[in-house]
C-alpha cells in the first residue's frame, strides 16, 4: 500500500511542476560522470523529444491528463527498469522524464522527502541537478537538466520490489544523456 501511494504522489508531483517553482541546490553526491557506456535498446520518441530505452526495461506509457480520448502525452515517458507488463508497475524501480519550457516554473519538492541529498553531475556536457529523498519505504529522486533550451525533468522510484537502479548506473546515465529534441 505504501508503494502505491509513494508512486500515486510522484505521479501527481510530476503533473504538477508546470504550474510551480521553486529553486534547487547542487552539490552533493550521486549521479556520475557520462553516458560514454555501452548501453543497448530503443529510441522511443514521443514526436516532440526522444530517449533511450534499455534492454530489459518496459515503456509503459503516460497519458495526457489534458486529453479528453486518453491520448499519449507527447511530453512524457515512463521507463520501468526490470517490468515485464503494466501489472508489475508497482513492484519495479522507474523514472519518468518531462519535458518542459525553459521558462516553467517548477516546484521545489525537497519538503516532502526524508533523508534528502542534494546531487549535482554532469553527462556529456550537461548539467543534471536536483535530490534523492527517501518517500516511506522507497527512495525516490528528482533531477533536471536544461538541454537544447528545454528542461528535462526526471523523476522516479529508485528501488521497487523487484528492481533497483541509481542515478550512476550506466543505463540510467544513457538515458539521461540520450534526451534529445526532435
Amino acid at each position: 500500500m505504501k508503494k502505491i501511494a509513494a508512486l500515486m504522489l510522484c505521479g501527481i508531483m510530476t503533473l504538477s511542476l508546470a504550474a510551480c517553482g521553486g529553486g534547487g541546490g547542487t552539490g552533493g553526491n550521486g549521479g556520475g560522470g557520462n553516458s560514454g557506456a555501452k548501453v543497448s535498446g530503443e529510441i522511443i520518441d514521443t514526436g516532440v523529444f526522444s530517449a533511450l530505452l534499455p534492454d530489459g526495461w518496459y515503456n509503459y506509457p503516460v497519458t495526457d491528463m489534458w486529453s479528453e480520448n486518453d491520448e499519449l502525452d507527447p511530453d512524457a515517458l515512463r521507463f520501468c527498469k526490470n517490468m515485464k507488463n503494466e501489472e508489475e508497475l508497482f513492484y519495479t524501480a522507474y523514472l519518468q522524464i518531462n519535458r518542459y519550457d525553459a521558462d516553467a516554473y517548477i516546484l521545489d519538492m525537497r519538503d516532502m522527502y526524508d533523508d534528502v541529498i542534494d546531487v549535482d553531475f554532469t553527462i556529456d556536457g550537461v548539467q543534471w541537478t536536483g535530490f534523492t529523498g527517501m518517500y516511506g519505504d522507497y527512495e525516490n529522486f528528482i533531477i533536471q537538466a536544461a538541454k537544447e533550451g528545454v528542461i528535462f525533468y526526471v523523476s522516479g522510484v529508485m528501488n521497487g520490489e523487484r528492481s533497483s537502479f541509481t542515478l550512476d548506473d550506466p543505463e540510467v546515465q544513457a538515458i539521461l544523456g540520450s534526451c534529445t529534441l526532435d
